[in-house]
C-alpha cells in the first residue's frame, strides 16, 4: 500500500505546525493498515532540496545544509510521534534524477512536452483532451466530499503551456540542454516511487493542492492514463493564535507538560482540519481539550482495572472508528471517541454502575484509536497490566 504527500521544502529551514497535518495523517492510515497486515510503502518525510534559495551554494555547501536542516526538522517531526521506520525521499538523489529524466524524455518524445526558444513546456490542453483525466478524477474517493468539485474545477485551467524547465543550479538536468527540470515535475513523478502503479492514498493541503496534487494528476494521466492516487484527502491549515502566536513546535510541545501524552496532543491538534478545506486555529484551549480527552481515557482504564481487574484485549476493534480511518474521516473518528469517552466518564462521576458492555466498548475503542493516539494506547496497556 502506497502513500504520497507533497515534499517539505527543506531549504526554508522552517517546519511549520501545519506540516504536521500531512505527516500525522499519513502515519495514522499507515499504522491502521499495518495492523491489518498490509505492507506499507510510505516515503516520508520527502525533501525538496532544489529550490532557488540554494542556488548560491556549491554542492558541498548544499550537502551540509541538507544534513543540518533534515536533522532539525526530523527532530521536530518526532514531536508528533512519527516513527523513523519510514523511508525518506530526496529529489537530489541520483535515483530520483534518473526517474525524473526518464519520464521527462518520454513526454518530450510523445509530444506532450514542447520546446520553445530553449524552454520546455507541458502542453496542458493536450494532456486533458487526449487522456481520460476527467473520468479518473470522477473515480477517486475524496475527503472532504466537496474536494471533488475543487479538482474538477481545476481542469478548466488546463489550457496553454505549463513551464517544466528552470534555471536551477541543483535541479535535475535536462539531457542535452543547459536547462534543468522544474522541481515540481520531479515531485509529480515521485508518487510512483519509481514504479508505474498508482498510490493508494494522497494527502495534501488546500493551499498547495494545485502544485502538490493537481499537477501530479495531470502528469500521471499523460504518462500512464491513470489516476496517481485512488483516495485523496485535502485539508485546511493550522494557524497559531493567542498565547501560542510566536511559539515554535518544540515550545508548543512543552506547553502540554506531560511527556507521556504530549505527541498525542499534538497529533490531535494536527488532525482537526482534516475534514475541511478551511484553516483552523491552534490555541491553549485546543491543547487543553486534547489533554482532557486523553486524561479521561487513561482514567477510565484505571477505573476499570480497579473495579473489574485487568482484561486482555483479544477482541476486535470498533468498526465505526476503523471505517472512518480507512475512508479518511479521521477527525470524525476522534469526535466519536471523544464523545463516548466523556459519556463513560460522566456516568462514573454520577455514581452510576458501569457494565460489562461499557468495558467491552471501551476496549474496542482503545484498540481502534491506537493509530491516532499510539502513546495513549501504550499507556492504557501499561495501566491494564500494572
Amino acid at each position: 500500500m502506497k502513500f504520497y504527500s507533497p515534499a517539505i521544502i527543506s531549504s526554508k529551514q522552517n517546519l511549520v505546525f501545519g506540516h504536521g497535518v500531512n505527516v500525522v495523517w499519513n502515519d495514522v492510515i499507515a499504522r491502521h493498515m499495518q495492523s491489518k497486515g498490509e505492507k506499507i510503502q510510505y516515503f516520508y518525510p520527502s525533501w525538496n532540496h532544489q529550490g532557488k534559495r540554494v542556488n548560491h551554494l556549491d554542492r558541498g555547501e548544499l550537502e551540509k545544509q541538507i544534513e543540518i536542516s533534515e536533522q532539525g526538522m526530523g527532530r521536530e517531526l518526532s514531536f508528533f510521534g512519527i516513527e523513523e521506520s519510514y523511508t525518506s525521499y530526496r529529489d537530489t538523489d541520483e535515483k530520483s534524477r534518473q526517474n525524473s529524466q526518464k519520464h521527462f524524455m518520454q513526454l518530450l518524445q510523445r509530444g506532450f512536452i514542447v520546446e520553445q526558444n530553449g524552454e520546455y513546456f507541458l502542453d496542458l490542453s493536450r494532456t486533458y483532451t487526449q487522456t481520460r483525466m476527467r473520468e479518473h478524477l470522477e473515480s477517486v474517493r475524496y475527503n472532504p466530499l466537496h474536494l471533488r468539485k475543487r479538482m474538477l474545477d481545476l481542469t478548466k485551467t488546463l489550457t496553454g503551456l505549463y513551464p517544466v524547465s528552470k534555471r536551477r543550479r541543483h535541479a535535475t538536468p535536462i539531457p542535452n540542454s543547459i536547462k534543468s527540470i522544474n522541481p515540481i515535475f520531479d515531485l509529480a513523478v515521485s508518487p510512483a516511487l519509481f514504479s508505474e502503479e498508482s498510490a493508494d492514498y494522497g494527502i495534501d493541503g488546500c493551499r498547495t493542492l494545485p502544485r502538490g496534487t493537481f499537477i501530479p494528476f495531470v502528469v500521471w494521466n499523460t504518462l500512464f492514463d491513470e489516476p496517481f492516487a485512488r483516495n485523496l484527502c485535502a485539508h485546511g491549515f493550522l494557524n497559531l493564535a493567542g498565547g501560542l502566536e510566536n511559539m515554535k513546535i518544540e515550545e508548543i510541545k512543552k506547553s502540554v507538560r506531560n511527556p507521556v501524552i504530549d505527541s498525542d496532543v499534538l497529533r490531535y491538534c494536527a488532525l482537526l482540519p482534516t475534514n475541511s478545506l478551511e484553516d483552523m486555529e491552534v490555541n491553549p484551549d485546543t491543547l487543553i481539550k486534547g489533554k482532557k480527552m486523553i486524561y479521561r481515557a487513561c482514567n477510565l482504564a484505571k477505573h476499570f482495572v480497579k473495579h473489574y481487574e485487568s482484561r486482555q484485549d483479544n477482541q476486535e476493534g470498533n468498526e465505526e472508528i476503523e471505517k472512518m480511518i480507512e475512508t479518511m474521516q479521521v477527525s470524525e473518528a476522534i469526535e466519536i471517541f471523544r464523545s463516548r469517552i466523556y459519556e463513560l466518564s460522566k456516568k462514573i462521576e454520577r455514581g452510576e454502575k458501569t457494565t460489562k458492555e461499557d468495558i467491552e466498548e471501551y476496549l474496542k475503542m482503545i484498540k481502534s484509536i491506537s493509530p491516532i493516539f499510539p502513546l495513549t494506547t501504550k499507556r492504557i496497556g501499561e495501566i491494564q497490566n500494572e
